[in-house]
């Protein structure tokens, strides 16, 4: 006896084409491809969060398996899903490019908590990289500064003018001062305002208020005189106070303004 090429589908009682149910194992099921996508969209729907737990769970248990069917899917017709690709990007540029940069501010508010959550695990990261890719890094530098030259320089020439870059500014010359005077020590720019702050603001021999546009790196005991280039030996002055002490250490220098305040005690000039 021949089969029918017909069934009647349990749901909806109409007779349909065999070619019209979908297939479970070698058994077709009861109901016809209508009536059974309608009733997975009203199951998905009551059952969001169960469906999203499944396939999460799936994802995860068949990553390998997932990963070779996709990779065979895409190398049945590689050239179709590269046009295809290419056609896609072209048509939702702006959508793309708003997904792209969305991602990069999530990264660095990621990588932003992450440093402050763990700081000294990065900065011991960070300088193994920069220790086992010395060379590395120089290349890079130096192919960014020739691909961007124009553009470093305007940055460089408006920080410049800030306050704080012409605090860097004056660090960068006391440093080179001390190499040349052969110098020991150095000290950082934060290092220089931690002094800076701790004579509030002001200068350490006539109590002038300053500014990071004022102020002024003040050796104690200057270089000249074998003064060290550690932060200990840093104090803020102001730039009169920088002129008039000269090659003077700081003792000295006080015992002059007490001179001079004996002989002028009305001078305002000196405090």
């Amino acid at each position: 006896m021949e089969e029918p090429d017909w069934k009647v589908c349990t749901a909806c009682q109409q007779p349909r084409p065999l070619n019209e149910f979908n297939r479970r194992g070698e058994k077709l099921r009861a109901q016809c491809r209508q009536c059974d996508a309608a009733y997975m969209a009203e199951w998905r729907k009551a059952n969001r969060e169960r469906e999203k737990i499944y396939h999460a769970e799936y994802r995860e248990s068949h990553q390998e398996e997932r990963k070779e069917a996709f990779k065979q899917w895409y190398d049945r017709d590689r050239e179709k899903q590269v046009e295809r690709s290419r056609q896609y990007r072209e048509q939702h540029q702006e959508i793309l490019l708003q997904k792209r940069i969305e991602r990069r501010e999530a990264e660095r508010e990621r990588y932003a908590q992450y440093r402050q959550k763990y700081p000294e695990r990065c900065k011991t990261t960070k300088a193994a990289y920069r220790e086992q890719n010395r060379e590395k890094i120089r290349v890079q530098g130096r192919i960014y500064h020739a691909k961007n030259k124009e553009a470093i320089m305007q940055r460089k020439s408006a920080y410049a003018q800030t306050p704080r870059g012409k605090t860097v500014r004056r660090i960068i010359r006391q440093r080179y001062l001390a190499r040349k005077a052969n110098a020991p020590g150095t000290f950082t720019v934060e290092q220089f305002l931690g002094r800076c702050d701790y004579y509030g603001w002001c200068c350490y021999l006539c109590g002038t208020l300053l500014t990071p546009e004022t102020v002024i790196i003040e050796h104690r005991i200057p270089l000249s005189r074998n003064g060290t280039n550690w932060s200990a030996n840093l104090a803020p002055s102001c730039e009169l106070c920088n002129l008039r002490k000269a090659t003077k250490t700081e003792l000295e220098f006080r015992e002059q303004m007490r001179r001079e305040s004996l002989e002028n005690p009305l001078s305002s000039s000196v405090q």
